[in-house]
């Protein structure tokens, strides 16, 4: 990629309005917008956090993908605290391709930058230690799942031993996240009965946020700091100066990520690489009062050894103010020539030094600069360089240039945060007055250029493909047309290349519990907390706008039904009393004459023709008031189209071998037969095609009069209940010249209905046993084919990102298909493809179903089960694979005619499955041992036996253990068995301790293997992750207990290993589908 050319590189992390957050995305977006390149934001919250519905931001990480931005920078360490380092390691494998830059996450093949939390909370408790004596030290620790975090307690941990200093685990609050301070000292002093100043002198915290919700509760209680209590923190971010006493802190170098990470990510796309180099920033002890220290450098004496001459003095302050050369040279040293050479008589003099240094102060203060820092260099200078005259005439005035400084710039900043108060108050006021979607565009171009934000689009998800631009506005225009589009790119294509260079912030926007959409902002303002604010504003609009449309709605369907019955009651009067005179008549006129048979027989069509008539009406009334259902099910359009012709009186020509649509067949056959028997009405004859498209099956019915005129029947009530049929089916109905055209969508595996008319697909994939087989006859006119090797789905998952139709041929068996079928149905983009299907069954509600009672596998040997198959299996497989044995003999004895492939037991004793592996048939055939529980002496015996698999009875329902046994039965190996030991024992330690806490490290040390290095092969072994295995072992012991006791859904949680209720519902519900609650309300 040319340099040249501009980049859009994104910023993942948590938030952006929050402690370091804060500070660190307003400093990339200062560099990003001087770079030429733009920047995009995505603050898509922690991975999995319950804590105020945080997880339901975390959708917006979907669209930092390859198709919105070229690189990216992750704060990874950000996401972390309600799930495991190792999980969010792997959550950054979806970013595998593209450049990308890491905050405190280091893992393979990815650069990242991180600071060195250990040495700076390593170097404030050592201060405190050797110059303030501290010896009963407090700790409040960060959340568990974070490295940062863990770093800095073993820091913690580390100078108590080096010093010899006694560990107390009292002394140590529980994990907390980073703005639950007050609720770790809440345990420490209330739930522990510790007291600050007696029983701990300093009061440690893993994060400045947390230390500054600590201690304004200590502060509040009377506890004096430092006299009473010292009092430290890390990060230096503005919550350090915020309690009475500026606090002893830690610094983050926030800026310093901010340009490297930047530049790191810049420079790998100028070279067109994935790689790049590690870097380890130092995090600077910063002292300041709350640890006892009345000066930064630790006293008179130590700062004279540090300022040994005006030289040193100059190049502290570059560091200590981050002064450029540029800036060193044209206003420090004159200033201090200045200073120098006064006398006290100069005024001249006094008033260009004042000047100088309102202008300095004025920048240092209005970037958010400490003013303890400027009185601390002033008391320094004044101690080892300042003139008599000096110290005499200008040490006063310098000071009230401070202090006149610092009151401007509270004022000016006190005076911008009322009017953006008062913007923001005006827009959350339009906000309030918007009943619909469609309005929120012009409201928001009136009001947020005026806070900085010059562009604006807003973008609602429809369902898991389709996202819909609503609206928005920039410099030219408002755009209120609405616009669906893909959900993985971030705006409809025309708008996304329209963008210029900027900074744009994608915010999330949900509900309690729902993600409703995003908003992009192009922001000039790089103020978090705004963005923010805007955030909960436009998320509380939309979520008021859904509230009257679905008010809207019942209105619309109570006046529909009241509408419905009024016309319902209109074509029985009027469209019935046509049909039933017209009997009348005939009737009539039989009584003036001599009956024939023939006037019988013409007499009984023509009375036949009348009720049909009647029976139309009556089905279309009923589907314009929503009665007539459909019963939709997978239909073998050969059979369909056989059962038509054998009705007689239509004749076919082409090809009855047609691949499956999804439909009611009653009700298509009743449309096949109005058309027909509209054609025959006339005296003509009904000629039957077909055409396969790869939008849908066309099946056209025309007349051999070229004459006749289908479309003069558009409005008679059969051909309106056909249309009205086949809208419902999602197909299509056009009448042209001699012949009428019924068009059918093709159905999915999932049984998700498409509705014509569709984006013909570029290119279909044709999914065969073997690479480039011919396209087989009856797929018709598909357009461009690609050949897809099924064994490249199956046993290596890889799906084609092109793939838009699928194309199958069910007419003969291969192991191959069926488990790429396996994949596909499980693949949430796969599912809901339009699927052409070549000898499907009949019956079934989606193909997926249809093509798995085929028994394709049927050349892949034999399962046989000991014992009783639990139920989450017995769909697996077809049932004629299955042979279920009771002992080893009857095993022996069927095992001759038909070997096996695989073994499911759930009560074999260890000397049968050691009789079955001493035999010659089974001896490496796989084992699968399902239990409820698992004892560690069985297991080990167990394990000196190869090619066995354990599991609990609690994950036999997960589709990712179906999947490993599908791949057992396809020549998929177990792991070796000194390997899989391993695995066996971390199930044993799972299933045993699955009721109390329990932490990655602890399970690693139980098998006596890093982290890492079990989940890897846990989930190769096993199909799942140990911790997605032992929350689905958790909620299957609490939908026992839920069913079984009385206990609270609360009570439920703390049984089975789960500290927050509320998590603890969301992990149910995203496994079972359902909330806990529901459990007692099914029968």
């Amino acid at each position: 990629m040319s340099s040249k050319d501009m980049r859009k590189i994104g910023l993942v992390l948590a938030s952006i309005h929050t402690g370091a957050s804060n500070g660190f995305w307003a400093d990339v977006a200062a560099v990003a917008q001087r770079s030429g390149d733009s920047l995009f934001v995505f603050p898509g919250g922690r991975l999995e956090c319950p804590q105020d519905f945080e997880y339901l931001k975390n959708t917006l990480f979907n669209l930092a993908n390859p198709k919105n931005i070229d690189g990216l920078i992750s704060w990874g360490s950000s996401l972390g605290g309600s799930v495991s380092i190792e999980e969010v390691k792997a959550f950054h494998k979806r970013f595998g391709s593209l450049p990308c830059v890491t905050i405190g996450m280091k893992q393979e093949g990815i650069p990242d930058i991180s600071f060195d939390a250990y040495a700076g909370v390593h170097s404030e408790l050592s201060h405190c230690i050797i110059a303030h004596k501290a010896s009963r030290i407090a700790f409040i620790r960060g959340p568990e799942n974070h490295q940062s975090s863990n770093d800095r307690y073993q820091a913690y941990l580390d100078v108590l031993k080096a010093f010899n200093l006694p560990f107390d685990p009292c002394l140590v609050s529980d994990p907390f996240g980073w703005t639950e301070g007050s609720k770790a000292l809440d345990q420490l002093v209330t739930k522990r009965g510790l007291v600050p100043g007696k029983d701990f002198d300093t009061l440690a915290c893993a994060s400045d946020l947390m230390m500054f919700d600590a201690g304004k509760i200590l502060e509040k209680r009377g506890i004096q700091i430092p006299s009473e209590l010292r009092i430290l923190g890390f990060n230096d971010s503005s919550e350090s100066h915020l309690l009475k006493i500026p606090c002893t802190t830690a610094k983050m170098p926030v800026k310093q990520m901010a340009l490297l990470s930047w530049s790191l990510v810049e420079d790998m796309l100028d070279k067109d690489t994935l790689s790049g180099p590690d870097l380890l920033l130092p995090a600077e002890c910063i002292i300041r009062r709350s640890c006892g220290c009345e000066d930064s450098l630790g006293g008179i004496e130590k700062a004279r050894n540090i300022f040994v001459s005006e030289q040193a003095f100059l190049e502290w302050l570059a560091n200590e103010f981050e002064i450029t050369e540029k800036t060193m040279q044209r206003e420090i040293i004159p200033l201090f020539a200045l200073a120098a050479a006064y006398t006290g008589k100069e005024k001249p003099v006094l008033d260009e030094i004042k000047a100088k240094l309102e202008n300095l102060c004025y920048a240092f203060l209005d970037a958010g600069g400490d003013s303890n820092r400027l009185s601390e260099a002033l008391f320094w200078y004044e101690q080892f360089f300042a003139t008599l005259g000096f110290r005499q005439e200008l040490s006063g005035p310098v000071r009230d240039v401070f202090l006149r400084q610092q009151d401007l710039v509270s004022t000016e900043h006190a005076y911008a945060l009322s009017l953006q108060k008062k913007k923001l108050n005006s827009l959350e006021y339009d906000l309030l007055c918007v009943r619909s979607l469609h309005s929120i565009s012009a409201i928001l171009e009136k009001h947020l250029p005026l806070l900085g934000l010059p562009q604006g689009y807003l973008v609602m998800y429809v369902d898991e493909e389709t996202s819909n631009f609503v609206g928005g506005y920039d410099s030219n225009r408002i755009f209120q047309e609405e616009e669906l589009f893909e959900k993985d790119l971030l705006l409809p294509p025309h708008l996304f290349k329209g963008l210029g260079q900027g900074v744009y912030v994608v915010e999330p926007l949900f509900m309690e519990n729902q993600s409703l959409g995003y908003l992009v902002a192009k922001t000039e303002s790089f103020d978090g907390s705004l963005l923010e604010d805007l955030r909960t504003a436009l998320s509380s609009t939309i979520k008021g706008t859904f509230l009257i449309e679905a008010a809207n709605k019942a209105r619309e369907l109570a006046e529909c039904a009241q509408r419905s019955r009024t016309e319902f009651f209109v074509n029985v009067s009027e469209g019935l009393r046509n049909p039933l005179d017209s009997i009348l008549h005939l009737f009539d006129s039989l009584k003036a004459k001599n009956i024939s048979d023939i006037d019988v027989e013409e007499t009984f069509q023509a009375v036949e023709n009348q009720v049909s008539t009647v029976n139309h009406l009556l089905d279309l009334t009923l589907s314009q008031t929503g009665a007539l259902g459909l019963d939709f099910q997978i239909l073998n359009c050969s059979s369909l189209l056989q059962d038509f012709l054998s009705e007689g009186n239509a004749q076919y020509k082409g090809n009855l071998d047609l691949p499956a649509v999804f439909g009611d067949k009653k009700r298509l056959l009743q449309v096949f037969s109005i058309i027909r028997n509209r054609i025959l009405s006339e005296g003509y004859h009904c000629i039957v095609t077909s055409d396969v498209g790869a939008d849908g099956l066309h099946v056209t019915l025309q007349s051999d009069f070229p004459g006749w005129k289908s479309d003069l029947y558009r409005q008679d009530p059969g051909f309106s209940l056909v249309e009205r049929i086949l809208v419902m089916s999602g197909g299509l109905f056009s009448c042209k010249g001699n012949q009428v055209t019924i068009s059918l969508p093709w159905p999915t595996l999932g049984g998700k209905l498409i509705s014509l008319p569709v984006q013909v697909p570029s290119v279909s994939f044709f999914i065969s046993e073997t690479e480039g087989k011919q396209l087989p006859g009856g797929f018709g006119n598909l357009g461009p084919v690609d050949t897809f090797r099924a064994s490249d789905i199956g046993r290596k998952g890889i799906i084609p990102p092109s793939i838009q139709l699928i194309a199958w041929d069910a007419r003969k068996g291969d192991l191959e298909l069926q488990l790429a079928l396996h994949v596909l149905r499980r693949n949430p983009t796969a599912v809901n493809l339009p699927f052409v299907c070549l000898g499907c069954p009949d019956g079934f509600s989606n193909i997926a179903d249809a093509l798995e009672s085929l028994g394709l596998m049927s050349e892949g040997g034999t399962i046989y089960v000991f014992g009783e198959l639990p139920q989450a299996l017995s769909s697996l497989v077809f049932p004629e694979l299955l042979v279920h044995v009771s002992s080893f003999a009857q095993f022996k004895e069927l095992a001759a005619q038909r070997p096996p492939a695989l073994m499911i037991s759930t009560n074999s004793d260890y000397e049968d499955i050691e009789a079955i592996r001493k035999g010659t048939i089974a001896s490496s055939v796989p084992i699968v041992l399902v239990r409820e529980t698992w004892g560690e002496a069985e297991v080990e015996r167990l394990c000196l036996i190869p090619n066995i698999l354990i599991a609990n009875t609690s994950i036999v329902d997960s589709n990712e253990f179906h999947s490993r046994l599908m791949g057992l039965l396809c020549g998929s190996e177990l792991l070796p068995p000194l390997t899989g030991i391993l695995v066996k024992r971390a199930v044993v330690y799972l299933s045993n301790h699955a009721t109390s806490q329990i932490s990655r490290w602890q399970l690693a040390e139980a098998v006596h293997v890093s982290e890492d290095y079990l989940t890897r092969i846990f989930r190769k072994e096993i199909g799942l992750s140990p911790w997605d295995y032992l929350n689905r072992h958790r909620m299957y012991l609490a939908t026992k207990l839920l069913r079984q006791t009385g206990l609270s859904i609360n009570e439920v949680a703390s049984q089975t290993g789960f500290q927050d209720q509320a998590y603890f519902c969301r992990v149910f519900k995203k496994i079972k589908g359902y909330p806990p609650g529901s459990i007692r309300t099914k029968k």
